[in-house]
C-alpha cells in the first residue's frame, strides 16, 4: 500500500466521517452526490461508485469533500447529522406503540414478582 497512500486516506476519511455522523458509508456517498450535485442520485450509479470504492479504495471527488468538511466540522467540536443534510432515523407510530406497550408489561410483571418476593413466608431459621 506505500504505493497509494491518498487510497488509505480516502478509505480512513470516508469511514470516519460516517461514524461520526452515525450513518453507513454507502449513505455518506448518497448524501454527498445530493449535496454537490443539488440532486437525488439513482440507486444504480451511487452502487457503481461505491462498489468502485469498495473494490479499489478511492472515493469519488464529490464524497472526499463531504467526508473532508465532516472532519472538519467535527474537529471543532459542533458535528451533527442534520448539519450535512442527514436526518436520524425516527421510529414509526406502530413501533413507538409497540416499545410503550413492552415497557408496561414489563413494569407489571416485575411488580407481581417483587410482590410475590416480599409476601412469600420464609422458614424460620
Amino acid at each position: 500500500m506505500w504505493l497509494m497512500p491518498d487510497v488509505i486516506k480516502d478509505n480512513d476519511n470516508v469511514g470516519l466521517a460516517a461514524q461520526l455522523l452515525d450513518v453507513s458509508e454507502f449513505k455518506i456517498f448518497e448524501q454527498a452526490y445530493r449535496l454537490w450535485f443539488g440532486q437525488v442520485p439513482d440507486l444504480k450509479s451511487t452502487e457503481d461508485f461505491f462498489s468502485n470504492y469498495l473494490r479499489g479504495g478511492i472515493a469519488p471527488y464529490w464524497v472526499r469533500d463531504m467526508s473532508r468538511k465532516v472532519l472538519d466540522k467535527c474537529g471543532r467540536g459542533s458535528c451533527e447529522p442534520e448539519d450535512f443534510g442527514l436526518k436520524r432515523p425516527e421510529g414509526d407510530p406502530e413501533t413507538k406503540a409497540r416499545g410503550q406497550w413492552y415497557i408496561i408489561m414489563l413494569v407489571i410483571g416485575l411488580s407481581a414478582f417483587f410482590y410475590m418476593v416480599i409476601n412469600t413466608p420464609l422458614p424460620p431459621f
